[in-house]
């Protein structure tokens, strides 16, 4: 498929890369399962929260659908995602940082502030829960976070 916008110079190095590839017997190689990936890496809430957010990122209409209907009805559970959603990503940047970190020996500093700040909002999230159980006559069996 032709690019008219396509740099030459790139379309030839590109052209000459799938040629070599072509000669070459390269190992098939497995694609990662990446929703094993995110569990692996937040056990408590990364699969629910991955196959969550990969119906609103790759479009699902169900998803994207009963994400704004509810959104439009200010709906509380639109809230608590919300909420969750942003831990979820703030956690994964968080240990992903840490882990560069760790490789690289770099400072700590940094990431034992966001670390602190995430289990500062994770608590509020949680005492958030807590509360709207509560109210809604639910025992939930624990102290308040």
């Amino acid at each position: 498929m032709a690019k008219p916008y396509a740099d030459p110079q790139l379309v030839e190095l590109s052209n000459g890369f799938n040629d070599w590839k072509s000669t070459q017997e390269l190992p098939k190689v497995p694609l990662p399962n990446y929703s094993a990936l995110v569990h692996a890496l937040s056990p408590t809430m990364g699969r629910r929260e991955y196959q969550q957010l990969s119906g609103i990122a790759h479009a699902s209409a169900v998803t994207l659908s009963s994400v704004f209907l509810l959104a439009q009805m200010g709906h509380e559970k639109r809230i608590e995602d919300s909420w969750r959603h942003a831990l979820f990503a703030t956690q994964c940047g968080v240990l992903a940082a840490a882990n560069v970190c760790y490789i690289r020996d770099g400072d700590k500093t940094a990431i034992n502030s966001c670390l602190a700040a995430f289990l500062h909002y994770e608590r509020k999230y949680n005492q958030y829960l807590w509360d709207l159980s509560t109210e809604r006559g639910f025992d939930p069996g624990e102290p308040r976070p």
